[in-house]
C-alpha cells in the first residue's frame, strides 16, 4: 500500500460541534479533494495513480494557475481510498439529507455502456459490508459515443425477491460530451427521498435526465461506513475504473443552483466569453 499526500479541505468540525443539520449548513462543502502538489494530508493510494499531471490551464482556463496539476488514473483499479470517520459521519447520506457531488475530470476513453466511478461510498467489496451498498456515487456512463453525468445509490434489496436491478437507483444525463476533449466540469445534485430534485450539470450546463434500473424511488439509501473511494469501486474492478484525470473532487450536504458557477472556474474558456472565481 502507497500513501499520497493530497491537500484536502475537510469542514466536518463545525457540523459535529453546533449540531447543523445537513440542509442548514448552508452550500459548504464536506469535503474538497485538490489533486496537485500542495502536501497536507494523506489519502490511501491503490494502483497506478500518477502526480503531477497538468491540470486545466490558460489560456483554455484563465482563471486557473498556469503551473497547476492533476493526478492520472489508469483504469485498471487505481484508486485512492479514505476511510469513513465512522456511524452518522458527514459522507452518510439518508432520506432527507442533500448532496452534491461535483469534480473537474477528463476522460481519456470511454465506451458505450460504460460506468466509471468518479467518486463514490460504498461498494467497494471489503468485508464485513453487503456487496450492493453504494451509498452514493457520481459516474460518467458512456451513452452514444458521449460522455454522460451518472448518479447511483443503491436501496435494500426486498426480501424474498429474485436478484435483480430493483435496488439499483441511476439518474443518467441525456446528452454528455465527447471523450478526449479536455477538461470538463461535472457535477450531480440529490435530496434523498424526493427523486424529483435529481440535477445533473456538465460545465456549469443543468441537463435533463432520466432514472432507470430500479427507477426513482423514496426509499432511503443503503448507510453504513464503507469507504470512499476516487477512481473505482468494486474491489477495483477494470470496467468501473476510470481512464483519464482528476484536478478536484467536492461533496457538499446542499443542492447546487443552476445559477452557480462552477466551482474553481466558470466554463471552459469561449472566445468573447471569460471564466471567473465563484
Amino acid at each position: 500500500m502507497t500513501t499520497h499526500r493530497i491537500r484536502e479541505t475537510l469542514i466536518l468540525l463545525p457540523l459535529v460541534l453546533i449540531g447543523l443539520s445537513r440542509s442548514s449548513a448552508s452550500a459548504a462543502p464536506v469535503v474538497l479533494w485538490e489533486f496537485g502538489t500542495e502536501e497536507q494530508t494523506q489519502l490511501e493510494v491503490r494502483g497506478g495513480v500518477h502526480r503531477d499531471m497538468p491540470g486545466p490551464r490558460p489560456p483554455e482556463f484563465p482563471d486557473f494557475e498556469p503551473n497547476n496539476t492533476a493526478v492520472k488514473f489508469d483504469g485498471k483499479g487505481s484508486r485512492y481510498e479514505f476511510a469513513d470517520p465512522g456511524a452518522k459521519s458527514p459522507f452518510d447520506f439518508s432520506n432527507g439529507d442533500e448532496v452534491t457531488l461535483e469534480a473537474w475530470i477528463k476522460v481519456d476513453n470511454l465506451h458505450d455502456g460504460e460506468n466509471l466511478y468518479i467518486i463514490g461510498k460504498g461498494r467497494t467489496g471489503a468485508a464485513p459490508f453487503a456487496r450492493d451498498n453504494q451509498n452514493w456515487a457520481l459516474r460518467v456512463r458512456g451513452v452514444q459515443g458521449k460522455a454522460c453525468v451518472s448518479f447511483l445509490f443503491a436501496t435494500q434489496p426486498a426480501a424474498g425477491v429474485a436478484k435483480g436491478d430493483a435496488h439499483w437507483h441511476r439518474w443518467t444525463t441525456e446528452t454528455g460530451f465527447d471523450p478526449k476533449t479536455g477538461w470538463h466540469h461535472v457535477a450531480a445534485a440529490y435530496r434523498f427521498g424526493s427523486p424529483e430534485t435529481v440535477r445533473g450539470w456538465i460545465d456549469g450546463a443543468p441537463l435533463k435526465g432520466a432514472w432507470d434500473m430500479g427507477g426513482a424511488t423514496k426509499e432511503a439509501p443503503i448507510v453504513d461506513d464503507d469507504d470512499i473511494w476516487i477512481g473505482s469501486s468494486q474491489a477495483g474492478a477494470a470496467s468501473n475504473s476510470f481512464r483519464g484525470d482528476n484536478f478536484e473532487c467536492q461533496l457538499r450536504a446542499a443542492i447546487r443552483k443552476d445559477q452557480e458557477k462552477p466551482f474553481a472556474a466558470v466554463t471552459r474558456s469561449r472566445p468573447g466569453r471569460r471564466g471567473s472565481r465563484p
